[in-house]
């Protein structure tokens, strides 16, 4: 399980391990470390894709992440994993302010 957001407690929640060692976005969003934190997470999604992927939306936090944008349009700025979304990942349900895709 991946969750893109800022609510790592979803994998206690579900029970799953995360398929990487960031438990939640900001490395891959925040300027400090963007790209090589980017190019990490997606070499552990390769290694090892997730099952599930949960996008969340109204997690703002401009002090932390430098924008004011949620996890779900800062999706549009990172096109490998939004691809790899769209390409691997249908979306099978939609449960508050999170998106749960599972693979195809």
């Amino acid at each position: 399980m991946f969750v893109w957001g800022f609510e790592p407690v979803i994998y206690d929640l579900a029970d799953r391990p995360p398929a990487t060692p960031y438990l939640y976005n900001v490395p891959q969003r925040a300027a400090w470390a963007r790209e090589e934190a980017r190019e990490a997470l997606m070499r552990d999604l390769a290694a090892s894709p997730p099952a599930a992927i949960v996008v969340e939306r109204r997690d703002v936090f401009p002090s932390v992440t430098g924008d004011a944008i949620d996890s779900r349009d800062a999706l549009g700025g990172f096109p490998a994993l939004a691809g790899l979304i769209e390409a691997r990942y249908e979306r099978a349900a939609v449960i508050e302010d999170f998106e749960i895709y599972l693979g195809r």
